[in-house]
């Protein structure tokens, strides 16, 4: 939107601030408590053209200060946008290059102990800057819609090594995928996955699909209707960094969630401060009755272990299990757990 009116920055920043508290304001739309945020990018001159590209290469500064900010536009900005673009060509080029590989990390059944499943983490290998961290780049996938064709290739990725997984085993070992908002409300995400399991021979019961709590609370009626068909398929969902969003009780009852995974945050210190372990408590105490399937993330310590399977957490996963690692030492640490487990 344009303000011919605005003269100074501090008069555009009051508008921002009437705006992000406008959106901000919770709509209630078919008995449903909607939150909505926005990310504004502000820039001050006379050129049309200028101004546009200018304000959105703020509203991009503006989105990485996290939900409902403003930020103008400077040179630093500029610059900042320049980067985005040429990180955004290098991931396009990466997904043709196979740059991408996954790292696969162990959830454990507490009671008795198992490791029942694994959960696909992407990693990018840069060939000149080496590992790029996660947080670098997948939220920049997100935003440029990459992430469906990135997605699209771990969920394939996954889905074929849960299959040579169990036919090296000899028992089935699940499989979990992270997925976005973008490929939730992609109208073919049902039929894709279809595809990866009939391509893969894999079970349905075996794949589970993780969506965070942001995820949840936007879902739209398209949204809920493919997950509705998931769940159909035998196919487990899981909410991932449980306490981290919006989710409250109503979403755990209205949505067909299987699994709610209990984010770090609320396990780091359990084994030493009173205040988290009673937060802790009233999560499990929330979940229980839903019989949804609890699992503690976040695990370091054997201490840590004990607690949440005192306090009735179902499953962990954490470093106290096993870092994430490549498919073949994946592949290799299970066997040596179940050739120990039948000597």
């Amino acid at each position: 939107m344009g303000l011919t009116s605005v003269q100074e920055p501090a008069e555009a920043a009051v508008v921002a601030e009437r705006l992000l508290d406008q959106i901000g304001t919770p709509i209630d739309i078919g008995g449903r408590h909607l939150l909505i945020s926005a990310s504004i990018g502000i820039s001050l001159g006379e050129s049309s053209a200028e101004l546009l590209k200018q304000a959105d290469a703020a509203m991009y500064r503006a989105k990485g200060h996290g939900d409902a900010d403003y930020a103008f536009y400077d040179e630093d900005v500029d610059q900042a946008a320049l980067n985005r673009f040429k990180r955004i060509a290098e991931l396009r080029e990466a997904l043709g290059q196979e740059q991408f590989t996954l790292a696969y990390q162990p959830v454990v059944n507490l009671e008795p102990f198992e490791v029942v499943g694994l959960e696909a983490l992407l990693r990018w290998q840069h060939p000149t800057l080496g590992e790029v961290p996660p947080l670098d780049f997948i939220p920049l996938a997100e935003a440029s819609g990459l992430i469906v064709p990135i997605g699209r290739w771990v969920l394939n990725e996954a889905c074929l090594y849960a299959t040579r997984l169990r036919q090296t085993l000899g028992r089935d070992v699940g499989i979990a995928v992270n997925v976005s908002a973008r490929q939730l409300q992609h109208p073919e995400f049902v039929d894709r996955v279809d595809a990866a399991l009939e391509r893969a021979d894999l079970p349905p019961s075996l794949l589970t699909l993780e969506l965070t709590e942001s995820v949840l609370v936007a879902a739209g009626d398209r949204v809920e209707l493919q997950l509705a068909a998931l769940k159909e398929r035998g196919v487990k969902l899981a909410l991932d960094d449980f306490g981290t969003g919006y989710a409250s009780l109503a979403y755990l009852q209205r949505l067909p969630v299987d699994i709610v995974k209990i984010d770090r945050s609320f396990t780091a210190m359990i084994d030493s401060g009173a205040e988290d372990l009673a937060l802790l408590e009233g999560i499990v105490g929330l979940g229980k009755p839903l019989g949804l399937q609890l699992v503690a993330e976040g695990i370091e310590r054997d201490a840590q272990r004990g607690i949440v399977q005192d306090l009735g957490c179902d499953g962990a996963q954490g470093c106290h299990f096993g870092r994430p690692a490549p498919a073949a030492a994946a592949t290799e640490a299970l066997s040596r757990r179940s050739s120990a487990s039948a000597a």
